[in-house]
């Protein structure tokens, strides 16, 4: 292949590298469905013999089309000796059920089931709580600029109770508390619980940028207390984090390394 992930990808903007990197003719060497839905597919990236990742996108809950634009991180990881599973899964409004229940049958996936599992954004929250669920035997993640509490997401919103996390929910936390108990990460981390995160030798590393506009780095900065690894990449805003080339890359390679 004759395209070189990470090279001349210059931001001016998060949403203009979004768009060039969606623009960048990078393509999976194979593709699996898992289910009926179009957005049931795992995009293969690499050589099966490789330490697998299962990459989770982004898109703040509401972006159908949010895979193309991690496509040059699925294919630079794979360069970088991993076998990349990205993956794109079901997403509609009131319907955090579907999302759920793709996550979880990917985490029981072959392949999957073994993997680091890493989360972009909203794919972050799916990537933790996949982590958290006992019936999993996923054990690790790393988490890029996660949103990890859906109703912070959504008290700070300047949508509020109209913005995507809500909408994806099926409305705010006091209209539907038993949902955010259900697929809030830190509610599914706080319900294990410390002792029994470091006894199940669960990892989470999270790494976030100090310059994020989409995702306020003071997110990841008010769990540090928690046993995860954080990091925080000064000068690098939401993107950085899934493009090649970036200083913020050379973190996400360090982690994974880190990874047993």
């Amino acid at each position: 292949m004759d395209y070189e992930v990470g090279v001349d990808i210059v931001p001016s903007s998060e949403d203009n590298v979004i768009d060039r990197l969606r623009s960048l003719p990078v393509f999976p060497d194979a593709i699996e469905h898992y289910g009926q839905d179009p957005h049931q597919i795992i995009e293969w990236y690499g050589d099966p013999a490789a330490k697998p990742i299962c990459f989770v996108h982004g898109g703040c809950f509401h972006d159908a089309n949010a895979l193309p634009a991690t496509r040059p991180a699925a294919r630079a990881l794979a360069e970088a000796g991993y076998y990349v599973g990205l993956v794109d899964y079901r997403i509609a409004d009131a319907r955090p059920e579907l999302t759920s229940s793709d996550a979880m049958k990917l985490a029981m996936h072959p392949v999957l089931g073994e993997a680091i599992w890493v989360g972009h954004d909203a794919g972050g929250a799916f990537a933790m709580n996949v982590v958290m669920a006992p019936e999993t035997p996923v054990r690790a993640a790393v988490l890029l600029a996660p949103i990890l509490d859906l109703a912070r997401d959504v008290r700070e919103d300047p949508e509020g109770h109209n913005g995507p996390t809500a909408r994806w929910i099926g409305g705010s936390p006091e209209e539907c508390p038993e949902r955010y108990a259900m697929y809030d990460p830190m509610f599914n981390y706080y319900h294990v619980g410390p002792a029994r995160f470091r006894a199940r030798d669960l990892s989470i590393d999270i790494i976030h940028g100090a310059d994020d506009q989409m995702i306020g780095v003071e997110r990841s900065r008010d769990v540090r207390a928690e046993p995860f690894n954080l990091a925080i990449v000064e000068g690098a805003d939401h993107i950085d984090l899934i493009c090649p080339g970036q200083d913020a890359w050379v973190y996400f390679l360090g982690a994974l390394a880190s990874v047993e």
